[in-house]
């Protein structure tokens, strides 16, 4: 009777809700379990190879060839400070912006482009060998705005057949490496004298008087500019008041205090522009203490984060259609064609109504695929004949409009006092988007094999126990040594060493760090980017037709759970940049010889009045080694007198560094005799210390002042 049907009604539809708010598992009967397993180690395979890529020490991205962002690893993360769930998806070269502030084009879609199309514009020192693209670039917007050199690799990725899928970049810090050649290109930039200054800005606040300071950048975030607001001060009164909304003030009001607390802050919150738009910004704060340890500043920099948030909570409600999608439920007689009997009005979503089953128009083998019904029936009648309270089959249905859908089928037979089976009842599932993540999955293992094999750096990766699980073609090339003959043993030293020998990766799979230094002594160095890595330079004297210099790194593999499951080493060959940092210091020897043999003083300060160096005559004059005098103040050398004198002139050259100075002064030498002197003073430039000042003096006067 109908209480009946209510009581199986609700016993079904709890099933389903075990069925789809369980994540949609899946039930399988004992034949179907391989299929379970397989999908499981696809599944697993996949994810070894996100995190493989994941856990990559240099900066990776990959783009399809729609301009699509793909993969955006942890190491990138870092580098740019946003986050790969905000930028996975993203195309129109929205991952140029974390780099160089506005959309263009950067190495890996010239990587896509053909040789005629190919442009260096943007790179200095751009290269291409057949499909690979280097190039090195100062990027200002990274790390929160501190800047870097970068170099980086691109390449195409292409499918099994050869065609273009997408292209990979992989980016790397070389700041050091670049702060280290033009350190000792210096002596070069100090005779030029005509360096650019590169200038970063970003706002700070001064705990002492309240004020800001703010950019012309930092207030097109607000719809404004500097000379509309005043200028680049602004009180935090009059911020909070033009700026924040007022349900917001506690927000900000918290942060400031766990910013003095803790010396870092994070925090989200919204803004109102000057135009009226409110957006959403995420805040990131570091305090700068004094020698007493009070906070005298906090300096740092806002995000745009409101693309993310709307992201964000349209994902909160598709989640909540998904928690609250029905799953229908069905009462067949268990006669030909499985004429339906009850059945929930949610089978709307199938495009048919109730009455279209209840009055008998349609039947439920009507609507299932033609090439799936004869198997459906077998396996009813199988299930049915052995006697089973319950099973689970998958199979395609039609909707009304004709579109095919993958459905879960959960029966259970209702039988009669004979044992007969008299109605089939149970609910069905789409699962439709499932099978396209299935097939998604399957093409994702590929695409990552591809992004790992194809990626333009050698890399190869071990397992827990010192297995070689993967080896890349640039690998392949640098070595000679083939894939095939490298995956699943252990032999991956004799691609480096003529005797067997643990390499980077081997000893953090071991956890013997603490034997780096036995290994490579003054060699080695942790990875400013990640916590797991770390960096080596050594020379290899037996590697290839001629002897190498490689930089290496090498980072743990976690699995899901955090465990070690191996790890990933990459290496450089930086022979070439060795030899020319040889050819540099030669350089900046002769060129110190140069100006040891001028006659006349020179003396080298940087904007802070400390001393970089002099030449001989200087030593002479004052009667001191250069030693003694290399990293001091005006004020360690000089009487007060005289370093007030040094350093106000400093600051009138500061306000027009393209001229040449020329003062006077009274100052003793080494004897302690007075010298009118006559100083000559012109500032110089460097992309890596700033603008600092070169003098050289000589008598304007005799007085006794045959030295010079």
């Amino acid at each position: 009777g109908l209480a009946g049907y209510v009581r199986i009604g609700l016993i079904l539809f709890g099933m389903a809700l075990v069925t789809y708010y369980g994540g949609k598992a899946w039930f399988f009967v004992k034949g179907e379990g391989k299929r379970k397993l397989v999908e499981e180690a696809l599944k697993e395979e996949q994810r070894c190879l996100e995190e493989i890529i994941d856990f990559l020490p240099d900066a990776t991205l990959v783009i399809d060839k729609a301009g699509k962002v793909t993969a955006w690893n942890r190491a990138i993360e870092q580098m740019t400070g946003v986050k790969a769930e905000e930028m996975i998806g993203k195309g129109n070269y929205e991952y140029a912006i974390p780099f160089y502030g506005e959309r263009r084009p950067i190495l890996i879609d010239l990587a896509l482009l053909s040789d005629d199309e190919f442009l260096t514009g943007h790179y200095d020192d751009i290269s291409r060998q057949e499909a690979i693209l280097s190039g090195e670039v100062f990027v200002p917007q990274t790390y929160g705005g501190k800047g870097a050199y970068l170099w980086a690799n691109a390449s195409r990725l292409l499918d099994a057949d050869g065609n273009v899928i997408g292209a990979i970049e992989s980016i790397r810090d070389i700041t050091m490496r670049k702060s280290l050649e033009e350190a000792l290109r210096e002596s070069e930039a100090r005779l030029k004298m005509g360096m650019d200054l590169a200038k970063l800005v970003q706002w700070e606040y001064d705990v002492n008087t309240g004020m800001f300071t703010f950019d012309n950048q930092f207030y097109a975030l607000y719809g404004t500019t500097a000379e509309r607001e005043g200028g680049i001060l602004m009180s935090a009164e009059n911020y909070a008041r033009k700026f924040i909304p007022p349900e917001e003030s506690s927000v900000v009001a918290e942060g400031v205090v766990e910013v003095l607390a803790s010396s870092s802050i994070q925090l989200e919150h919204r803004i109102i522009r000057a135009d009226g738009e409110e957006r959403f910004i995420v805040v990131r704060g570091e305090a700068v203490r004094d020698q007493t340890g009070c906070v005298v500043k906090i300096r740092g920099a806002n995000q745009d984060i409101t693309e993310r948030k709307r992201a964000e909570e349209a994902l909160r409600k598709a989640n909540m259609v998904v928690e609250n999608s029905p799953v229908v439920l069905l009462r067949c007689k268990a006669a030909p064609g499985w004429p339906v009997e009850l059945v929930s009005n949610n089978v709307v979503q199938f495009g048919y109504t109730l009455d279209e089953f209840l009055s008998g128009k349609i039947t439920y083998s009507s609507i299932v695929h033609p090439l799936d019904l004869g198997k459906l029936i077998a396996e009813t009648e199988e299930f049915s004949s052995a006697g089973k309270g319950q099973w689970f089959q998958e199979y395609r249905i039609v909707t009304k409009d004709g579109d095919i859908r993958w459905i879960i089928d959960e029966t259970v037979p209702e039988r009669n006092e004979e044992g007969e089976i008299t109605h089939y009842e149970g609910v069905i599932i789409d699962v439709t988007e499932r099978r396209k993540a299935e097939e998604a999955l399957q093409e994702s293992e590929e695409r990552l094999k591809s992004i790992l094999h194809g990626s333009p750096v050698p890399q190869f990766v071990i397992d827990g126990n010192h297995k070689i699980i993967y080896w890349n073609k640039a690998l392949e090339e640098f070595t000679g040594h083939r894939s095939e003959e490298m995956v699943g043993t252990c032999d991956h030293w004799k691609a480096f060493y003529p005797d067997n020998q643990l390499t980077l990766a081997d000893l953090l799979v071991d956890r013997k760090t603490e034997e780096l230094d036995a290994w490579y002594s003054g060699k080695w160095s942790k990875s400013r980017i990640l916590d797991d890595a770390y960096e080596v330079t050594d020379y290899f004297p037996g590697l290839g037709d001629d002897n190498k210099w490689l930089y290496f790194t090498a980072t743990l593999v976690h699995d899901s759970k955090g465990t070690v499951i191996g790890a990933v080493e990459t290496l450089q060959d930086i022979t070439e940049l060795k030899r020319a940092k040889d050819r540099l210091q030669e350089q900046l020897h002769f060129l110190q010889e140069l100006i040891d043999d001028i006659p006349t003083p020179v003396l080298f300060r940087n904007v802070s009045g400390q001393y970089l160096g002099c030449n001989k005559a200087f030593e002479e004059f004052l009667g001191v080694k250069k030693k003694d005098i290399v990293g001091k103040s005006v004020y360690d050398v000089h009487p007060k007198e005289m370093a007030d004198f040094c350093l106000a002139s400093d600051r009138d050259l500061l306000d027009s560094p393209e001229t040449t100075q020329v003062t006077d002064a009274t100052m003793r030498d080494a004897s302690g005799a007075w010298k009118e002197i006559l100083f000559y003073k012109a500032g110089y430039t460097t992309k890596v210390a700033g603008l600092k000042r070169s003098s050289s003096m000589e008598p304007w006067r005799t007085h006794s002042f045959n030295d010079i």
